[in-house]
């Protein structure tokens, strides 16, 4: 199943959320307050030496650890790990997370709860009251939501992080926040470590919020600031040059695939600077801009962690003022006038090297 909601596992939502495209969930009525609430889900977390036939236990550094997820109905045994590994229950990661949303007066409502994959995974997202939704390119969508996931099985720790889900298929805002990803993104790993640095949560959903509310206001900025096609192409060279007063053919044949996401990109209009900044995600995250004849998993990996992430966190950068906002009409004109600058530079000496020739 797509979903991975196994015959093990739960999902729930409060009656007033909207349901989801599986239609799998159940219903809460009333707002979920705490862990008790959803106990098919929001159960603890436990390690205990694995048993041997004869009731008797490994003991040492050897030993193998069960992982068990104390459902109310029956315990499931999830995985086996080191005796250093370090449960983080989904309780705790419920009332965790609302002990933070209330130290800091943040209105969050748990919009949808579930495990996955025989309970190896949990996963809440919150939706923000009176920060949850706003607008780009007229009709387009978005809300923002802070997710809270965690894997028992040792692929991953506990993971916080914001994200913004467009109403349309497009998945291109998401693509941007990658751009932001340390100032978005928090993992707590199953150490001890991990469980301290998880009692930090309400100042780190904090610095998230914000971080999501400024990308909310520059997303609008972006959005109303006009853009033709072949100004796109010339930021996109004045970007890729780096500094340098020559570009090469590379560069150029780049800034023309970029231009073209701009303009026929994944719900792209080719109409502003929110379109071009999409171009660009697209351009790094499923274009050539991570490499022709890679593997998606590996235009995955640079597009997440490698030059990919780089190029779109530059190109994020270059848009800003330190305070977040967009840059001046004269600095988005100046960008223009040197990416036109170095195209025609690049096409003179072409044809005085053709003409050489």
């Amino acid at each position: 199943m797509a979903h991975l909601i196994l015959e093990l596992d739960s999902a729930i939502r409060p009656a007033s959320s909207p349901e989801s495209w599986h239609k799998v969930e159940s219903t809460f009525d009333g707002l979920i307050r705490k862990a008790s609430d959803i106990p098919n889900i929001a159960f603890p977390i436990i390690s205990q030496p694995r048993p041997l036939l004869d009731g008797q236990v490994f003991s040492g550094n050897n030993c193998r650890m069960d992982i068990i997820g104390k459902h109310p109905k029956h315990d499931i045994i999830i995985a086996s790990a080191s005796p250093e590994y370090k449960t983080i229950g989904n309780d705790t990661m419920l009332e965790n997370v609302l002990a933070a949303f209330e130290t800091h007066g943040i209105r969050a409502i748990l919009s949808f709860a579930l495990t996955m994959n025989n309970c190896k995974k949990v996963s809440y997202a919150f939706e923000i009251e009176g920060a949850n939704e706003f607008f780009v390119n007229g009709n387009d969508r978005h809300k923002q939501y802070i997710n809270v996931t965690g894997a028992h099985d040792g692929t991953a720790g506990v993971q916080k992080f914001g994200s913004a889900t467009r109403i349309v298929c497009d998945n291109t805002l998401q693509m941007a926040l990658r751009g932001v990803k340390s100032l978005m993104d928090y993992s707590f790993y199953h150490s001890a470590k991990g469980v301290f640095d998880f009692s930090k949560l309400p100042q780190i959903i904090e610095s998230s919020l914000l971080h999501a509310s400024a990308y909310s206001k520059l997303a609008e900025q972006l959005g109303n600031r006009p853009l033709k096609l072949e100004e796109a192409k010339a930021i996109a060279a004045q970007m890729l040059s780096n500094g340098s007063t020559d570009i090469s053919t590379m560069t150029v044949n780049a800034a023309d695939a970029i231009a073209d996401t701009f303009q026929y990109g994944k719900g792209n209009k080719g109409e502003n600077l929110y379109d071009y900044l999409n171009g660009v995600t697209e351009y790094y995250t499923s274009g050539d801009g991570s490499g022709k004849t890679v593997s998606k998993f590996q235009k995955m990996v640079s597009s997440d962690f490698g030059n990919g992430a780089t190029k779109k966190s530059d190109v994020l950068y270059k848009l800003q003022t330190p305070k977040g906002d967009l840059i001046s009409d004269n600095e988005i004109n100046a960008l223009i006038t040197q990416g036109n600058l170095l195209l025609k530079s690049y096409e003179t000496n072409k044809s005085n090297k053709l003409a050489m020739a």
